[in-house]
């Protein structure tokens, strides 16, 4: 707020100097005030109305998924086990992430081993409509709620370290049938991921998330860990992107040989393909859930006036867009890339 001096003293002293504007300095902070936000946030009720719904149409697509596939065994081709395994790849890395910037805060999502292990027992389509619901009842807020430096820096290293040997676990216990051990070690693999990450952390600087000094306290909300994080994004990205760039290009060949053929009806194209059931089903839950949770991400930062209504709209064409495009796995991947920007932009501290 700035007040025209002139008025209170230019008549007073006639011919003296001035002050137009005073400049009120505004204080560095992470978290925007209400006034100072792009957009008014909703209010209380439409914002738990948002989350009614989401969750609402999260349960039912678990419910639909578990429902019709209780007795049915799908059987993957290696292709296609790659690429479901890489929808899983992204779920690892948000699910670690956000365990640690909840922290303890009474909220399961506080524990991300429980959900890298339930992935493998259960599967993408019934882990995350899970999250999804939890985290939308969350008590915490993203903004502010940093992820330590460690863990960022080595989330893509030990991500890779861990991911690896839990998908190779889980190819051998399903390709080898005398492999009796590998099948008791398969579900519980995905625990590899969180133990490394805690002991690099422990090992590289124990004291990270201890604060020594009170002038220190400000330093870790300078958005240091967005860097590491939006590198590991744009890595998960391009390698999710490739691979269903692949998959674009296999399904293309086999629908120019049965439309060359003279076979135009679309069961005569999925028959051809190695498994149209997972086609059918599997991916086609992954895509509606992908979908929903995107969605409701970005409304999740337009209801707190973090984006405008015009860019929660744009960004929400662009996620139906990407799931043909860039596929349902490198779509989160982006989404989740862009969120992280979004957060670290509310921040002033320099």
């Amino acid at each position: 707020m700035s007040v025209p001096c002139k008025t209170y003293l230019g008549l007073r002293i006639v011919g003296g100097s001035c002050i137009r504007r005073l400049s009120i300095p505004t204080r560095p902070q992470v978290v925007s005030y209400e006034h100072e936000l792009v957009q008014k946030p909703f209010s209380v009720r439409k914002m738990a109305l948002l989350r009614i719904v989401h969750a609402t149409a999260m349960g039912a697509l678990f419910w639909n998924y578990t429902t019709s596939h209780t007795n049915q065994t799908l059987q993957y081709s290696q292709m296609q086990f790659i690429h479901t395994k890489l929808d899983g790849f992204l779920s690892f890395l948000v699910f670690l992430v956000e365990g640690y910037r909840s922290g303890n805060r009474g909220s399961l999502i506080g524990f991300p081993s429980l959900f890298t292990t339930s992935l493998q027992v259960w599967g993408f389509p019934q882990v995350l409509p899970l999250y999804a619901i939890l985290s939308s009842f969350s008590p915490f807020n993203a903004a502010g709620r940093v992820a330590p430096t460690n863990m960022a820096r080595w989330l893509l290293p030990g991500l890779i370290l861990s991911y690896v040997p839990t998908v190779a676990f889980e190819h051998l216990a399903s390709s080898s049938p005398d492999s009796a051990g590998l099948k008791l070690l398969a579900p519980y693999s995905p625990l590899i991921l969180p133990i490394l990450m805690l002991s690099t952390s422990l090992i590289t600087n124990p004291n990270e998330d201890h604060i020594k000094e009170v002038g220190q306290v400000v330093k870790r909300y300078r958005n240091n860990d967005v860097h590491d994080l939006q590198f590991a994004y744009k890595f998960v990205l391009v390698v999710q992107a490739v691979f269903h760039l692949e998959k674009l290009l296999q399904f293309g060949q086999i629908l120019d040989l049965s439309m060359r053929k003279g076979r135009y009806g679309r069961s005569s194209v999925l028959r051809q393909l190695p498994s149209g059931r997972i086609l059918d089903n599997e991916l086609g839950f992954i895509i509606l859930a992908t979908i929903t949770y995107g969605v409701f991400s970005i409304w999740d930062l337009r209801a707190k006036g973090f984006i405008s209504t015009q860019k929660a709209i744009k960004a929400m064409i662009l996620v139906l867009v990407g799931q043909i495009a860039i596929g349902p796995g490198a779509t989160w991947t982006a989404l989740w890339n862009w969120r992280e920007g979004v957060i670290s932009s509310l921040s002033t501290l320099a």
